[in-house]
């Protein structure tokens, strides 16, 4: 392995770790602030609960959540600066982090429901490719999409009819 391909491999994967471990600087000030000005009860105990739970995190070197979700990636390259193997790098980082516990194996293939107990299988991390020619650096970026709130269940299309006359209310 190249000195440039360790790097990108020890990136990814300080870059997942953190990615499950914390949440932006910018994100925790508008929930303190929004704590601030909060006047009911139970907002405030949640955010309260929600800013306690990113200290602990951050001092135990916990996952902030207990189940992320699906492990989702955007990189965007350049000529000639897109590593060969960066996906495979992605995957192996994911699978380090469930295996060191940050992440629960919650992932399972769609077809199947075959549990490979480290998040990783067929397009498991999601990989998405922007190229831009003349870029020279690689940006990535890496998300945990929610499984839970994401899930659709029905699809349905709401007319006033279904909805009945209190809809304009």
């Amino acid at each position: 392995m190249n000195k440039n391909q360790a790097l990108m491999e020890k990136t990814i994967h300080d870059t997942v770790i953190r990615a499950v471990t914390e949440i932006s600087g910018d994100v925790k000030e508008l929930m303190k602030k929004t704590l601030a000005k909060e006047t009911n009860a139970t907002a405030k105990s949640m955010l309260t609960s929600m800013l306690d739970n990113l200290d602990i995190a951050k001092k135990e070197d916990k996952a902030v959540c207990q189940s992320p979700g699906y492990p989702t990636t955007w990189i965007s390259f350049g000529d000639a600066n897109m590593p060969v193997n960066v996906a495979d790098a992605i995957g192996k980082a994911v699978g380090e982090a469930t295996k060191k516990g940050y992440l629960r194996p919650s992932m399972v293939d769609p077809l199947t429901r075959v549990n490979s107990g480290n998040n990783t299988g067929k397009g498991v991390p999601n990989v998405e490719y922007e190229y831009h020619p003349g870029q020279k650096y690689v940006d990535f970026i890496i998300s945990f999409k929610g499984c839970g709130a994401e899930l659709g269940n029905v699809i349905q299309i709401l007319t006033p009819a279904k909805l009945g006359k209190t809809w304009l209310v």
